[in-house]
């Protein structure tokens, strides 16, 4: 029986900088998640159950700390 001849195989060193990209992506995700779920929870936002009249209300009385919000939500 032969042995096949190319036999080559990508270096492990090309995929790399592409994982460490997701990699990166990943954690920056979960920190920003993480980031806005704590100001939503800090400032007292209303639940999905709430009177729409208590949640306009809410993002009236706390429009900075939702402008970041959706600042994080943005990136």
């Amino acid at each position: 029986m032969k042995s096949p001849k190319n036999t080559q195989t990508t270096s492990p060193r090309r995929g790399s900088a592409r994982g460490r990209l997701v990699g990166a992506a990943a954690i920056a995700f979960a920190v920003l998640w993480v980031t806005e779920n704590v100001l939503f929870a800090v400032t007292g936002a209303p639940s999905y159950s709430d009177p729409i009249e208590e949640v306009l209300a809410y993002y009236a009385a706390n429009s900075d700390t939702v402008a970041v919000i959706s600042g994080l939500v943005a990136l």
